[in-house]
């Protein structure tokens, strides 16, 4: 069912000398976040040497952490709301049938 529902989509067909499209776009996805990655973790200016970047990593975690959060809040609210409606969003993930 898999193989349909792909074949059946538009980037299926379209290939750059023999190779699909979609996976020179996730080979070239692969390579810049490597190339991210390499820079944050190479870079001393990301890394805790001092109290002004403790202040400033810990000020990005709670971001992070915050917008994480978030989700979850927004989630399951609107979750429960369609709920009230009559309307389960949770089918929208049996949609497309594992096979």
């Amino acid at each position: 069912m898999r193989k349909k529902l792909y074949e059946a989509s538009g980037i299926s067909n379209k290939k750059i000398t023999g190779v699909p499209l979609i996976t020179i776009a996730g080979i070239i996805a692969t390579v810049f976040i490597g190339l991210l990655l390499f820079g944050f973790f190479s870079n001393p200016g990301f890394l805790i040497y001092n109290p002004s970047s403790l202040t400033l990593s810990l000020i990005g975690y709670g971001v992070a952490f915050s917008l994480f959060i978030t989700g979850f809040i927004v989630y399951y609210l609107s979750k429960y709301l369609r709920n009230r409606q009559g309307i389960d969003i949770g089918l929208a993930l049996k949609e497309i049938p594992p096979e």
